[in-house]
């Protein structure tokens, strides 16, 4: 499950505009699964360089990176990302959401 949680308000707080979830998840799945932010760099064919970013639920951080890693390979994403390629599978950090059951 990806997620984008929206601008944040000047006090740090998630947009609490309708459809968006103001807090993230506080709790794990029955089956041990929590939400990790996993972040994958990019590079343009010009040379400038980004960051892909995902929300993946995962019950560890291999797992989590390897989902992010096929869901950057839709046409979704490639076309959120204007079609820059991911500068390698090495470049992925991922950590549990802040908030979740597990990170606490």
């Amino acid at each position: 499950m990806s997620y984008l949680s929206g601008p944040l308000d000047p006090h740090g707080e998630p947009s609490s505009r309708p459809g968006r979830i103001p807090h993230p998840v506080h709790a794990s799945r029955p089956d041990g699964g929590a939400p990790w932010i996993v972040t994958l760099a990019v590079r343009h064919p010009d040379g400038r360089q980004g960051t892909h970013s995902f929300v993946e639920w995962a019950a560890s951080h291999s797992q989590a990176v390897a989902a992010a890693l096929l869901r950057a390979r839709t046409s979704s994403a490639r076309d959120h990302r204007r079609g820059a390629p991911l500068d390698g599978p090495h470049t992925a950090r991922a950590e549990l959401w802040r908030g979740s059951a597990l990170s606490w």
